[in-house]
């Protein structure tokens, strides 16, 4: 494979790497950031890329190590937090027809709701869950980019989601409760 070649193939997966960078950060600077490094670092090993068919999940896969790296140096240093006004969410994890002022607010409290359960789980099965869900990789190329074997993918994805469900009936559980007693 030529450069150019490389080039137009890793170029096509950009907005991909993007939405999945800005779900692992939660931040749209930081996804942008943690992209940018990533095509970085591809472009400096492009020739470590034996086969173009895996393009992609050697992409993902460079993506998540900048990724845990980035998280391990975070936590070793202490976090100053500042505090502006607004907050901006453009995500959606779920899709929900818009109609009405209600149905819309309805949408951003699942779509909130989700993305905090899906925060609250532990970065491996996370990543597991996001790839497959909502990226679309299968379980072989996961296990390429986690770097683990394809049972353990399956277990993660699994995990994932029955913590997730559980989270969210949880919430819903509350939620209700609270309004039954406030009635």
């Amino acid at each position: 494979m030529h450069y150019q070649e490389f080039s137009t193939l890793a170029a096509s997966y950009l907005d991909q790497l993007y939405n999945t960078a800005k779900r692992m950060t939660g931040s749209a600077q930081e996804a942008e950031d943690l992209v940018q490094e990533t095509y970085q670092r591809a472009f400096q090993a492009w020739r470590q890329l034996k086969d173009p068919t895996h393009c992609r999940a050697w992409l993902y896969q460079i993506m998540r190590r900048l990724f845990i790296d980035a998280y391990r140096r975070k936590r070793a240093m202490p976090e100053l937090v500042v505090i502006e006004g607004g907050h901006e969410t453009d995500d959606t994890l779920l899709a929900i027809p818009v109609g009405s002022f209600e149905e819309e607010a309805i949408r951003r409290l699942y779509v909130e709701e989700i993305q905090r359960a899906l925060s609250l789980l532990p970065e491996e099965l996370r990543t597991a869950l996001l790839l497959h869900s909502l990226e679309g990789f299968t379980y072989p190329e996961i296990a390429e980019i986690l770097e683990c074997p394809v049972s353990t993918v399956r277990t993660r994805i699994a995990r994932a989601r029955q913590k997730l469900l559980l989270k969210l009936h949880s919430r819903a559980r509350a939620t209700s409760l609270g309004r039954r007693r406030n009635q």
